[in-house]
């Protein structure tokens, strides 16, 4: 990975900054991260940035709420506490609007004077995103936000609330941001459909590593997947944003069309017994693996094909993951989806509420090895275009562009025509 290319803004305590001009890659930024949905992607999300970061050299303050965290994100967290230049903190926020949203305000607001102000902070997920914002006011640190599926896409949210959650972001947006940073460009495109400036929008899609020494027959065996059954599987938290209902739908036609035809279902979730008995009269309980042991990444080479079915996402993790393993994926139309599966040729998009077309597209992948050997090839090639290295590379040119921005801004509002440069008045 390149040398960053930042400017760095030495901070001498909160709101009391001194504007360093350094030559290229000299002082990487000091950088305070804040996250609220510490699970699932945007947990996986940090965790690879903040390491990505320090290898750059930067010094990374993580500040994270553990109430929805999930094990394979305190797992990375004890990988991390022995990082060089990395610090961690706790601070308990919660997803919905609450009275201790106060008390994490000023926990943070405490951290950053403690800490002797930031460089950049970057807030990952909504609740942090305004709380990081807000933290920061009347500091010299310049905001960044990632929100990781900006509210307003859930196609379910009542349109007050939606209107609510808009007038928040687009006013924090327009007040108190230099960048939001959306993990595809079909994010991209709506936030700026919500109203806010596309100058402040930039596009660093997630990536994801390489893996290596797959035992497919192994993985399928543990899951009790006979060699020649054909397997559709599905991963993801059993939650309406992932509408595990119409993964049970499919297979109760794929099932009815091709006898030997299996699924797997990774993740638990609020709908987890609602989808149990959805499954039980379509008559394909059975029919299914129900994996709540297992994250989804060692259990994906046991696929034949991943189903997707979500009615919104951002830049879904569980593609990528697909793509690094060589599993064809189907897809409804969703987030970065199409920035990801390259339909017909690593995978299918599907548009949203049409489900014969899902059924359609999972029975042509089951039914065709040869396609879907094809497909694996075209995903790992896909998956080579999408890794870490390239994600932290273009985080940290999001971070110079905006130090610099802000920089001159600065400079341009203490500029007076009787001081400057140009003036030949006498």
């Amino acid at each position: 990975m390149g040398e960053p290319k930042l400017l760095r803004i030495k901070s001498q305590g909160v709101g009391q900054p001194e504007a360093v001009f350094k030559n290229s890659g000299e002082i990487p930024p000091k950088v305070l991260i804040v996250l609220e949905a510490s699970g699932g992607g945007s947990g996986r999300h940090v965790v690879e940035l903040v390491h990505g970061l320090s290898k750059s050299e930067c010094e990374v303050h993580l500040l994270y709420s553990e109430l929805r965290a999930d094990k394979t994100f305190r797992d990375s967290l004890a990988a991390l506490k022995d990082v060089k230049n990395v610090h961690l903190q706790q601070v308990p926020m919660r997803r919905e609007p609450h009275f201790s949203d106060i008390a994490c305000l000023w926990q943070i607001r405490r951290y950053i004077a403690r800490a002797g102000g930031f460089d950049i902070v970057h807030a990952h997920s909504s609740k942090a995103g305004v709380l990081a914002r807000l933290a920061t006011l009347g500091t010299q640190s310049t905001n960044v936000y990632t929100p990781h599926a900006m509210r307003t896409m859930d196609p379910t949210l009542h349109p007050a609330f939606r209107e609510f959650y808009r007038l928040i972001e687009v006013g924090l947006a327009r007040a108190h941001c230099d960048v939001i940073i959306a993990v595809s460009e079909d994010e991209r495109r709506h936030i700026i459909a919500q109203g806010v400036s596309a100058s402040k929008v930039s596009t660093v899609v997630n990536g994801i590593p390489a893996v290596h020494g797959i035992d497919r027959l192994a993985v399928r065996s543990s899951l009790g997947i006979a060699a020649e059954e054909l397997c559709v599987g599905f991963i993801g938290r059993l939650v309406p944003q992932k509408a595990p209902e119409r993964f049970v739908a499919v297979m109760e036609r794929i099932v009815g069309r091709l006898p030997n035809a299996r699924g797997i279902v990774v993740g638990t979730g609020p709908l987890r017994e609602q989808v149990h008995d959805l499954a039980r009269r379509a008559g394909v309980y059975e029919r299914l693996v129900w994996v709540t042991d297992r994250q989804g990444p060692t259990v994906l080479p046991a696929f034949d094909v991943l189903l997707m079915p979500s009615l919104y996402e951002g830049m879904p993790y569980v593609l990528l993951e697909a793509l690094a393993v060589g599993v064809p994926v189907v897809a409804t139309d969703v987030g970065g989806v199409a920035e990801a599966i390259e339909s017909g040729e690593t995978g299918f998009i599907v548009p949203q509420d049409e489900l014969d077309a899902l059924v359609d597209a999972v029975e042509c992948l089951l039914s065709d090895s040869e396609r879907r050997h094809k497909m694996g090839v075209e995903s790992l090639r896909k998956s080579g275009e999408m890794s870490i290295e390239r994600m932290v590379d273009q985080t940290l040119q999001v971070y110079s562009n905006a130090l610099r921005n802000r920089c001159l801004r600065d400079a341009q509002m203490n500029w007076t025509p009787s001081t400057g440069p140009l003036d030949h008045r006498s």
